[in-house]
């Protein structure tokens, strides 16, 4: 998977594809950072950014022909006839419709070393809480959710779960980045997170669950983290089922491995 081609796999077979024995193991020994993006959420629902659009355009009787959701609050913001505020507060009852699947039990036990997400949601806390005391507890949860907190040492059974744009717990303590100027103001977040992975060990792996491609918002986030240079020559698997197998080659040439 690290040649000039990268293939995608369906079917996880460890005698076809060696590599994911690897990939699990660095899972299991806690050397691996995980990226969760909004297709990690989706389970009977799904709110991605051009479903959040489609439902306030709907809502508001409007169509303004955008997808890409930062034009679209952009837009939003210098419209009198519409408020910001109302925006996310449609993105709030959405993603509060959102409810826990079996893949977020299992992300909750398994052994990360660090995950780094740019959803709103809450159901990795939930996840956890659930399972809080219980045998299957593996890590309790140490939720990173602005600058000024990213210096927590955390103790060996601490994960750090940092979110990068903002939290549905107190969205006025909190934040939600969609806005071009939201983005210019979480920079100094974003780059004091992303300069930390730039002196990993190279036995540290990155793996990302639910960053679609096809999705606006999450190929400008994932240019973004490029921007600062965070990981350097480091390959990152990426988990989506749905990869256009003709872009293979530009995702070789990003370094995702899928």
């Amino acid at each position: 998977m690290y040649s000039s081609k990268i293939q995608h796999i369906l079917e996880p077979n460890y005698k076809t594809y060696p590599l994911l024995a690897e990939v699990f193991k660095k899972i299991a020994d806690r050397n691996t950072i995980l990226f969760l993006g909004a297709g990690a959420s989706v389970g009977d629902s799904k709110y991605l950014s051009k479903d959040l659009i489609d439902y306030y355009e709907e809502k508001k009787g409007i169509s303004w022909n955008i997808s890409d959701l930062t034009e679209f609050v952009d837009t939003l913001i210098n419209d009198p006839s519409c408020s910001r505020e109302e925006f996310d507060n449609l993105v709030d009852v959405c993603l509060r419709n959102y409810r826990k699947t079996k893949a977020h039990e299992v992300l909750a036990r398994l052994n990360w070393r660090e995950i780094i997400t740019t959803n709103y949601d809450l159901l990795i806390e939930n996840s956890f809480e659930e399972i809080k005391g219980t045998p299957a507890q593996n890590l309790r949860l140490k939720q990173i959710r602005e600058r000024k907190d990213y210096g927590f040492r955390p103790d060996n059974d601490e994960l750090l779960y940092i979110k990068l744009n903002g939290c549905l717990s107190d969205k006025k303590k909190y934040k939600l980045v969609a806005s071009t100027d939201d983005f210019e103001k979480a920079k100094p977040f974003y780059r004091v997170v992303l300069n930390s992975l730039k002196a990993l060990s190279d036995n540290i792996q990155f793996l990302s669950i639910g960053y679609s491609f096809s999705d606006l918002l999450a190929k400008q986030i994932l240019e973004k983290f490029d921007a600062y240079n965070y990981r350097d020559k480091r390959w990152i698997f990426a988990v989506d089922p749905f990869v256009n197998t003709a872009k293979l080659p530009y995702y070789t040439n990003k370094k995702y491995a899928l």
